[in-house]
């Protein structure tokens, strides 16, 4: 493994191994300069050891002093590697060739760090079974899968879908632990455990006591791996503090997970770091203030969901806590002179409709899954809507799925295409295709096709970022939305008004996080919606435009009051490196300023 890292690293580089040279008269010198006492640097951290000498009368204990560990001498190296973890062994791919050159130069390769290597596949690092059955370090989480009871799965065998459940795991981060790590770690921690009874044996014997009845061991956990003669085929994968084994039995004829988690890396939400900095904005052409929110550990990923989905279970559907990929577009209607050129739109729309519902399966077709909502159809009031929304808009979209196998002989692939459940002409339609199980070229080839056809049909599909439909308006370290609050109502509502008359259209509700409260001045002047007894601020509904071009959104948050806090954001999917949009996004920005400004003088 060490050979073919440094393969590797010395490929990626153009590295050739240099010949042995012979010392220069400047490196005689400098060896030579080794035995003196080097000054003492300010600043810089030094170890401290205790010399040979000592006062007389002293005894050998009273000399012997703990050497300080200096994590930037190499002498101390040797230490460090010989402890073995798995945040170490995790990412050992940052360091330029591996253990032995880690050894010559310390420290990681930081272009690595800057553009990251794939993390490696495997992983050489695993906990003992006696480790893993201790319940003050992990605790588990079993289930089974079966083909039998899904009724419309698409796999053939259970070996299959095991394959297809390891790649998920991959997808997310995981290593795969070979079955000699996992040796390896059984025969550590058998000797451990040895070696605590001997211990445990002296010192009774020193003691003088009668042997006591040692307590029962628990039963091995589910999941360790104990061999496979009877054709049972086991997969470990490993995140560090989760850990995964994956068992497909014959005899049952199932696939058996279990999930050990650390009790030391529990999600705990009283453990949050915010923290605060200053960020250059592209469309504001300076520094604003934003904050990002820490959590020490995740939330606990719903694996027994996304397997069941996988599977080909029908009744589960996509959730945030799945981490699933996905793209999003939106259709962004152009504006209408008259009747005529709205009945035109909802026309090309209708084209589109139908491709959509050809994609559906056959019992799906049946119907009209999007409603058509025309300017002279009623619509409710703009305030009373916002405020009984209790779900983003994009929670309410309709789904189905998209098989993208086109022989038996391949692998089985699917998507999801989520789409409004409502098409007005006076608000933007979103199209989103989230997936789990499908490769990237096929999901290019999709997304190609619904391009072209919205192409032909006349409509404008552009593609939005993840922050649109975001809570968190802080979702990307370095996107730094300017806010702006307007502490009056009717100056608020005239900001709304002016924006649809500046060629902004309406894009939805969507639930947004209060955490850009701290970044807005005298921020308790405004009364947003708190739990009774944490008292915490609520989640907050607040309707969002974005601009017909496309490359910039606003987000409009309002309070009790009526006040507003507006937040902009450049859609940087669809911008790119296009410099023309992205001027576009600036003046419009500008624009919005103004009309920020000319609202608090006046």
């Amino acid at each position: 493994r060490q050979s073919s890292i440094s393969s590797l690293n010395k490929a990626s580089r153009g590295l050739e191994p240099r010949s042995p040279q012979r010392p220069s008269q400047g490196t005689r010198a400098s060896q030579k300069s080794k035995s003196k006492k080097k000054p003492h640097v300010p600043g810089r951290y030094q170890s401290t050891r205790m010399e040979n000498t000592r006062p007389a009368g002293s005894s050998l204990s009273s000399r012997r002093r703990k050497s300080a560990f200096n994590p930037f001498r190499q002498e101390d190296e040797e230490e460090v590697l010989a402890k073995k973890s798995h945040n170490r062994r995790r990412w050992s791919h940052v360091f330029p060739l591996g253990e032995v050159e880690f050894k010559r130069h310390a420290g990681p390769n930081w272009k690595s760090l800057c553009q990251p290597a794939i993390l490696p596949l495997t992983i050489d690092y695993h906990p003992s079974p006696q480790e893993l059955r201790d319940q003050n370090k992990f605790y588990f989480n079993p289930y089974s899968i079966s083909l039998r009871a899904i009724e419309n799965s698409y796999y053939t065998s259970h070996e299959e879908l095991l394959a297809e459940m390891v790649r998920q795991r991959i997808t997310q981060d995981y290593q795969v632990v070979p079955q000699v790590v996992i040796n390896e770690s059984t025969r550590r921690g058998e000797a451990e455990r040895i070696g605590k009874l001997e211990k445990q044996r002296i010192l009774r014997d020193r003691q003088k006591q009668p042997p006591t009845r040692s307590s029962p061991l628990m039963p091995p956990s589910p999941g360790v791996a104990t061999g496979n003669d009877d054709g049972a085929i086991q997969h470990t994968l490993s995140m560090g503090h989760k850990i995964h084994v994956l068992t497909y039995q014959p005899t049952s004829d199932t696939i058996e997970v279990v999930q050990y988690y650390a009790t030391s890396a529990l999600h705990d939400k009283t453990i949050v770091y915010n923290y605060p900095y200053l960020l250059f904005s592209q469309i504001t052409q300076k520094y604003t203030r934003v904050v990002q929110t820490f959590e020490k550990y995740s939330n606990v990923s719903r694996w027994n969901q996304i397997d069941n989905m996988i599977c080909g279970d029908s009744d589960k559907f996509f959730t945030e806590e799945m981490h699933y990929r996905r793209v999003m577009f939106a259709l962004i209607p152009d504006k209408f002179p008259d009747e005529e050129a709205e009945r035109d739109y909802i026309a090309k729309f209708q084209k589109l409709l139908d491709y959509l519902s050809k994609l559906r399966k056959r019992d799906e077709s049946e119907g009209n899954f999007v409603k058509i909502i025309s300017s002279s159809d009623s619509r409710p009031d703009r305030d009373t809507q916002v405020k009984k929304t209790r779900r983003s808009t994009c929670d309410w979209m309709k789904r189905f799925s998209v098989h993208l196998r086109r022989s038996k002989a391949e692998r089985y692939e699917w998507m999801e295409m989520a789409v409004d459940p409502t098409f007005d002409t006076q608000r933007t339609f979103r199209i989103t295709v989230n997936w789990l199980v499908a490769s990237s070229s096929k999901i290019e080839t999709q997304v190609q096709l619904l391009q072209r056809r919205c192409s032909q049909y006349g409509l404008r599909l552009f593609a939005i970022p993840q922050l649109s439909i975001s809570p968190s308006l802080f979702l990307h370290p370095l996107a730094a939305p300017p806010m702006t609050p307007v502490r009056d109502k009717d100056k608020a509502n005239c900001v709304e008004d002016s924006l649809v008359a500046r060629g902004f259209v309406d894009d939805g509700i969507h639930m947004t996080e209060p955490n850009f409260m701290e970044v807005i001045e005298r921020s308790n002047e405004f009364e947003f919606p708190r739990f009774r007894m944490s008292r915490k601020h609520k989640r907050i509904p607040a309707r969002q435009y974005v601009h017909r071009s496309g490359a910039i959104f606003v987000r409009l948050i309002r309070d009790e009051q009526g006040w507003l806090i507006v937040a902009a954001f450049e859609n940087t999917t669809f911008i790119g490196r296009d410099f023309s949009m992205r001027k576009i996004a600036i003046s419009k920005f500008k624009e919005l300023s103004d009309l920020l400004n000319s609202s608090q003088n006046t």
